[in-house]
C-alpha cells in the first residue's frame, strides 16, 4: 500500500510517500520512499501582473505534484488542507489557491489512477500527532523525525547574536505532509489496510 501525504501550499507545497506492508495500519511497518517540498518564487514586477505570476506559480506546483503522483502511483492520498482564516488578505488568497489547485488536480487524476483521497485540517493533524491543536512547526518536525528516523530534512544555517545554528529551515511542509499520513494511520491503527 503506497500512501502519499500532501501539505497543500501555494508557495511551498510539501509531499511525502510512504509504503506500508502488512495487513493493518501501523507506521512501524512502513518505509519512507520520498519526502520533499517544491518552492516557487514571486516574479511579478511592474511589467508582470500578479495574476499572471500566480498562474505560473500554480502551474509549476501542479506540474511537480502531478509528476510525483505519476511516479509513485499512490493507493491513498492524504491531504492537509490550509485553513480558510489568516492574518492577511494575501495569506487568505494563497490558502484559497492552494486548496483549489490541490483538490482540482487530485480530482482529475484519481479518475484515471483509482486512488482514494482523504482531507484533514491542520488542527486535525496537530491534535492527532502531538495532542496539541496549536503545535508549532518544531513539534511537527520532531514527530515526523521520530516516526521515520531515516528522514533527512534539508538544514539551513542562520546567525543569531553572532552564533551560527543549523535547523530544518523551511522544511515544515515535509513534516506536515508526513503528519497527514500519520494522522490517517493513527485514526485507523489496527484496522485492515484497504
Amino acid at each position: 500500500m503506497v500512501v502519499m501525504g500532501i501539505d497543500a501550499g501555494y508557495g511551498r507545497p510539501g509531499l511525502s510517500v510512504v509504503k506500508f506492508s502488512g495487513d493493518t495500519w501501523d507506521h512501524r511497518k512502513s518505509k519512507l520512499l520520498f519526502s520533499g517540498f517544491f518552492e516557487t518564487d514571486r516574479q511579478s514586477d511592474k511589467n508582470t501582473k500578479v495574476a499572471v505570476d500566480d498562474a505560473r506559480r500554480i502551474g509549476e506546483s501542479c506540474d511537480w505534484m502531478r509528476s510525483k503522483v505519476l511516479e509513485y502511483q499512490p493507493d491513498l492520498v492524504v491531504v492537509e488542507m490550509p485553513l480558510s482564516g489568516a492574518k492577511s488578505a494575501l495569506a487568505i488568497k494563497g490558502m484559497a489557491m492552494a486548496a483549489g489547485y490541490t483538490v482540482a488536480l487530485l480530482t482529475l487524476m484519481k479518475a484515471d489512477l483509482q486512488f482514494k483521497v482523504v482531507y484533514y485540517s491542520p488542527y486535525d493533524t496537530k491534535r492527532v500527532c502531538t495532542g496539541n491543536y496549536h503545535a508549532e512547526k518544531e513539534e511537527m518536525i520532531k514527530v515526523a523525525q521520530e516516526t521515520w528516523p531515516d528522514l533527512k530534512f534539508p538544514m539551513k544555517k542562520t546567525r543569531k547574536n553572532g552564533v551560527f545554528t543549523a535547523h530544518p529551515g523551511r522544511s515544515e511542509a515535509m513534516a506536515d505532509s508526513l503528519c497527514a499520513i500519520l494522522t490517517y494511520v493513527r485514526l485507523n491503527l489496527g484496522k485492515s489496510i484497504l
